[in-house]
């Protein structure tokens, strides 16, 4: 016999926003708090500054992927793209940061080339 929410939409939606906030919360004060560790050890201002717009770009980008992705969530083909896809991606950009002497924004740019790639593969791998 299927099991039914019996919970109302309303309490629902509550619950996710409580969830989202605790969640927002949390990473805000990770960030702040690898911030301010960071400025007191005295990391040197252009490689935190490469490593926040790494991370930024990054969860820019496969949050969007992820989001745009809902009806996959499921799929186990989709998550293991995304998984391989993100190692792929970490492993060429961290390879980057360490080894380019000077970080220029445009390098941000070629992030962005991974998205219709990954959604052609998305499309291809996970939608059979």
């Amino acid at each position: 016999m299927p099991v039914v929410n019996m919970r109302h939409p309303t309490q629902r939606r509550t619950t996710s926003r409580a969830r989202d906030l605790i969640l927002y919360v949390t990473i805000s004060v990770v960030v702040a708090t690898g911030l301010i560790v960071a400025g007191r050890a005295g990391v040197n201002g252009d490689l935190l500054f490469r490593w926040i717009d790494f991370g930024a770009f990054t969860a820019l980008m496969y949050g969007y992927l992820v989001s745009g992705s809902r009806p996959l969530h499921r799929k186990l083909s989709f998550w293991s793209l995304i998984m391989a896809a993100l190692f792929a991606h970490l492993a060429i950009f961290i390879w980057l940061i360490v080894h380019i002497p000077e970080w220029k924004l445009w390098w941000n740019s070629v992030m962005f080339v991974e998205i219709p790639v990954l959604i052609f593969f998305r499309d291809r791998i996970c939608h059979n």
